[in-house]
């Protein structure tokens, strides 16, 4: 499906200033920090005292702002995606309306980490196709790990940071242009990351905040050997490629025509076999971006969007995919045109 009114006329992101090196990381978890480096990721920033994933969503979406050359009462529409808030069943976009004081949009949260930004600009363009009053949808993320995780490692493969981007998609503006887009779904293992003890599940206790049942965690279902978990990431990134090559499909194009591809920031050696299954060089990927900020979840896929276009990998005219990735598990992926 292609629109060639529509299209993402500002970019922002924001990464704290606090930083934290893969070595240290390891010093505190007790890990091996060869294994850490071999994962690709080398440093990751950290939210300052008291700064909020919704203070930092606020401040990538103005520099969106500025990068398209629009004001706050511009935005008729916010949509907020992170799957780490300030607060527990609350909903932050009304948060950031008030911070960028957009009173007059209309705001809502979704929530499917990795996968979500690109899902928010699939429903942005929704809402811009259906109804004529609305010309420009923000869409920002924002994650912040130190209050749901012991530490900066997520299982034994993800060393996490925090930071945020935004997008702002416009009718008739000009910029990257949405050609097509496709989501898909695998609930098999809807428990694999999850927080297991926070919920309809349990009330809250001290036993619970002592054995670490409000903490973001990685559960290891569906496998017993390296055979059945190297069938269950086969399985994962089949999934990731036809939901992509979907996308691709519904442009009109071939994945060969993608002249660049922006990546979750995955472990190294996850992501290489991705780009295998895809039969993409990972020079033409956002793969090696993953070093400088570690998994951040919402935020990645934006913030790895915009570093591509100031660092000159985004061809003019040529197509540009984005694969987004997130627990659950989802996969929501969409092209654009420069």
């Amino acid at each position: 499906m292609e629109d060639a009114k529509l299209a993402i006329c500002g970019l922002g992101s924001y990464l704290p200033e606090q930083t934290l090196e893969v070595d240290e990381i390891a010093r505190q978890a007790r890990a091996d920090p060869r294994r850490l480096h071999e994962l690709g990721y080398a440093t990751v920033h950290l939210a300052g005292e008291g700064e909020m994933p919704t203070d930092m969503a606020v401040e990538a979406s103005r520099r969106a702002l500025a990068d398209a050359g629009l004001q706050a009462g511009d935005i008729d529409v916010i949509i907020y995606s992170g799957a780490h808030k300030d607060h527990i069943r609350w909903q932050a976009s009304n948060k950031v309306q008030a911070l960028l004081q957009a009173f007059d949009s209309y705001v809502f949260d979704v929530d499917q980490s990795g996968a979500g930004p690109a899902l928010a600009l699939k429903l942005a363009a929704d809402l811009l196709g259906d109804d004529p009053y609305i010309d420009t949808v923000l869409v920002c993320a924002a994650e912040s790990w130190d209050t749901t995780l012991p530490g900066r490692l997520l299982g034994r493969s993800f060393v996490v940071g925090d930071g945020a981007a935004a997008a702002l998609l416009c009718r008739g503006g000009e910029g990257l242009r949405l050609r097509g887009w496709r989501q898909a779904s695998w609930g098999r293992y809807h428990r694999a990351l999850c927080v297991p003890e926070v919920g309809a599940v349990r009330p809250i206790t001290g036993e619970v905040l002592a054995r670490g049942g409000h903490l973001f965690q990685v559960f290891r279902p569906g496998w017993e050997d390296g055979q059945q978990r190297q069938e269950l990431i086969d399985e994962f990134n089949r999934r990731a490629a036809a939901t992509l090559e979907g996308a691709v499909r519904r442009a009109g194009a071939a994945l060969g025509d993608l002249a660049f591809l922006v990546l979750p920031n995955l472990p190294r050696r996850h992501g290489l076999t991705l780009c295998r299954q895809l039969g993409i060089d990972p020079s033409r990927t956002s793969l090696s971006m993953a070093a400088a900020g570690g998994l951040q979840g919402g935020p990645e896929l934006l913030g790895n969007l915009l570093r591509a276009r100031r660092e000159g990998m985004l061809a003019p005219g040529g197509l540009v995919g984005l694969l987004g990735l997130g627990a659950g598990y989802h996969w929501s992926a969409l092209v654009l045109e420069g």
